[in-house]
């Protein structure tokens, strides 16, 4: 599964790209790279794209990845990612409500304008402290939309 991470023209969102099949300990690997980017360049929102990328891992597994991976591993818990999917492609549908429910401010979108628009929108609600050890004082709280 081929990826690459890489800062948005405009510096204000990191983009991993990942194209093929994906599981959930991959996913893991590659949203660390992911974040870690962010925190190196003082971003806090991400765009991952997985168009034409099918989720090819177990329900158990996936849920597992969005309660407890994502937790466990070292990204900043209050970023404001969006996922683009390919329309159609709904092995990643289950992912959604489960990241909601770990309380991760994650979307999904199938156009990729929209997905770009939904990172640069400023954040309607107050800004909080975001509580995790690696992020620096003053970054976006976690809001739910």
């Amino acid at each position: 599964m081929p990826h690459s991470v890489a800062l948005s023209p405009g510096r204000d969102f990191v983009i991993l790209t990942v194209r093929g099949e994906i599981t959930a300990a991959a996913a893991i690997e590659f949203n660390r790279e992911q974040h870690l980017l962010g925190v190196k360049s003082g971003v806090s929102r991400y765009l991952t794209d997985l168009y034409d990328c099918r989720n090819v891992d177990t329900v158990t597994n996936n849920l597992d990845f969005a309660l407890h991976g994502m937790a466990d591993a070292a990204v900043d818990k209050n970023a404001r990612v969006a996922v683009l999917v390919s329309p159609g492609d709904y092995s990643h549908d289950y992912l959604e409500g489960a990241f909601r429910c770990a309380r991760l401010d994650v979307v999904f979108f199938t156009n990729r304008l929209l997905a770009e628009e939904h990172l640069r929108a400023e954040l309607s609600m107050p800004r909080q402290p975001s509580g995790i050890g690696f992020a620096t004082a003053g970054q976006d709280g976690l809001f739910i939309q």
